[in-house]
């Protein structure tokens, strides 16, 4: 490391490029986003996680069996280099940690970030120990708290051992809160962000679990907000009662955070995507030509409304012909070239409703046949043990099979990436969102479609109540139930498609829009900015 930071960024996952294996979805992109964007704006923050050999899952889709997943595999010793050791004292034992470096360097400021990845599959541990540096969120239980224990405890241990003076700690959701064992808020500020709108989903530990594995010394630092009852620590409660600022990811989670946590006070900063990985070549093109070096200052895009649209058209045309060249190399995924296509790549999983859009197959069959052309791709992979994920992923590739004609093409593409997400977000012409209201916290992929000029079809959820304005920029699912969310829907893509094949000129100006007001504002620049105005204020 050449620099001395003084703002640790700790997370679960990053995720930075799909060649290190080290992340699930969205949490991890975003991670790796914000990292891009420390980098871009040279600010002295390092990053620290744990180093997972077997990764996520690589996934294959059987249309027997659904989706079947396998550990990754990947060298991380050509990725990283091992710069330090240290170790967490506990009450029976002590963890030997080698710790990793990943530097990421900035295309724009040549400046770099590093990202510290603890190792804990060490010889000298014990077998429960070891498989923390696994696969990312351990679906054994007793192997998961142990993760969260590495990230917490040992993410301070390695600062410390590498010397570095930390006056910020970011956690980046609240895997991370048993740090608070071991900061003193003498000499260090914590901000901490909450992703999570549902009470359930918090991460709860047994108190008599951490009493079997941390010092007294150690667990004399918990405070009384962090228990939820005599016999469970709340590490959602534990973070924001150690934190000096705590933040949700969208206004409208903020509202949701504040119901659940009303003794904490919790802001806003909406999250963002790191404008220059996920912009298309051809889209990347149109704003250079316009807005030389727009990727240092991405709120130019507001601009965007006075290009002519034809330039916009013609780049999304190119957006659309590389996703219909690979579909062709792939035979066996379905797909009209030139039709109109919907696009939903997510985890598998059973708030955000990928299954909805077939709730009325007659209906979604007549508008396909009305328009003599519509496809439907699907991408995204189910957690290890999220068997309502892997039912839905059955049930679509179901559908597939049986109703796929000459007029409807729909596809599940299997092993969901990073390179895969830059094709889709890019090459479809609408992003479907569809989370049930009030529990999608943010959402970050239909923000990397606008910037792209790919309108939405969305709930009112996430990031989308903020910037989202029907039928200028994209469209909004309305109702009071789920009912009446699929009419809505239903209408939506009918408009969509009559736009589209019928009014061009219409549905490239709300493409053009949609750069407009939704590109140039949800970037992890601003973001970050944010972050530094906001919680950053040592």
């Amino acid at each position: 490391m050449n620099y001395s930071p003084d703002t640790a960024y700790i997370c679960m996952e990053f995720g930075l490029n799909d060649d290190l294996k080290i992340y699930t979805g969205g949490l991890g992109i975003l991670a790796g986003d914000t990292i891009k964007s420390f980098a871009d704006l040279g600010m002295p923050v390092v990053g620290v996680g744990i180093l997972y050999k077997h990764g996520y899952l690589d996934q294959s889709l059987d249309q027997e069996q659904g989706q079947i997943g396998q550990p990754q595999v990947w060298d991380h010793t050509s990725m990283l280099n091992l710069i330090g050791k240290t170790t967490i004292p506990l009450l029976n034992e002590t963890v030997k940690v080698n710790i990793w470096e990943y530097t990421y360097t900035s295309d724009i400021s040549h400046k770099s970030v590093s990202i510290l990845l603890l190792d804990t599959d060490l010889p000298e541990n014990s077998d429960e120990f070891r498989q923390v540096s696994d696969k990312v969120y351990s679906p054994d239980s007793e192997i998961f708290r142990r993760q969260l224990l590495v990230l917490g405890l040992g993410s301070k241990y390695a600062l410390n051992s590498l010397g570095l003076c930390i006056n910020t700690f970011h956690l980046n959701e609240s895997h991370s809160a048993l740090i608070a064992l071991e900061i003193n808020h003498s000499v260090a500020q914590v901000v901490f962000t909450t992703h999570t709108p549902l009470l359930g989903g918090h991460t709860r530990l047994p108190i008599e679990w951490l009493q079997g594995i941390c010092t007294q010394e150690q667990l004399k630092s918990l405070p009384p907000e962090a228990f939820e009852d005599l016999q469970t620590i709340n590490l959602t409660r534990l973070a924001l009662s150690l934190a000096d600022y705590s933040n949700a990811v969208s206004q409208k989670h903020q509202e949701v955070s504040q119901e659940m946590f009303p003794e904490h006070p919790i802001d806003s900063i909406t999250n963002g995507i790191h404008s220059p990985t996920w912009v298309s070549s051809s889209i990347n093109q149109v704003f250079q030509k316009y807005y030389p070096g727009w990727e240092t200052h991405p709120a130019i895009l507001r601009y965007i409304d006075g290009i002519p649209t034809e330039d916009i058209k013609q780049a999304h045309q190119t957006n659309k012909d590389i996703l219909t060249t690979y579909l062709a190399a792939h035979p066996e995924h379905q797909y009209l070239p030139g039709a109109f296509t919907i696009g939903f790549a997510r985890r598998a999983t059973e708030y955000k409703r990928a299954h909805l859009i077939f709730s009325d197959i007659d209906r979604l069959l007549a508008l396909a046949e009305q328009y003599k052309g519509l496809n439907i791709i699907f991408a995204g992979k189910a957690y290890h043990t999220d068997n309502v994920g892997f039912d839905i992923i059955k049930r679509i590739l179901d559908i597939a099979k049986a109703h796929s004609n000459e007029y409807l093409k729909i596809s599940y593409l299997p092993n969901y990436s990073i390179e895969m997400s830059k094709m889709l977000v890019s090459g479809v012409d609408v992003w479907l969102n569809t989370p049930r209201i009030s529990y999608e916290a943010s959402g970050t992929s239909g923000m990397k479609a606008s910037l792209n000029g790919v309108l939405n079809i969305s709930t009112y959820d996430g990031w989308w109540p903020e910037s989202g304005i029907h039928t200028v920029n994209g469209w909004t699912i309305s109702g009071h139930d789920e009912y009446q969310e699929i009419n809505s829907m239903y209408d939506n893509i009918a408009s969509a498609l009559d736009l589209f094949y019928n009014n061009r000129e219409k549905f490239t100006r709300m493409q053009r829009s949609a750069i407009a007001l939704i590109g140039s504002y949800y970037n992890t620049h601003r973001m970050v900015l944010e972050y530094i105005r906001k919680g950053y204020t040592h």
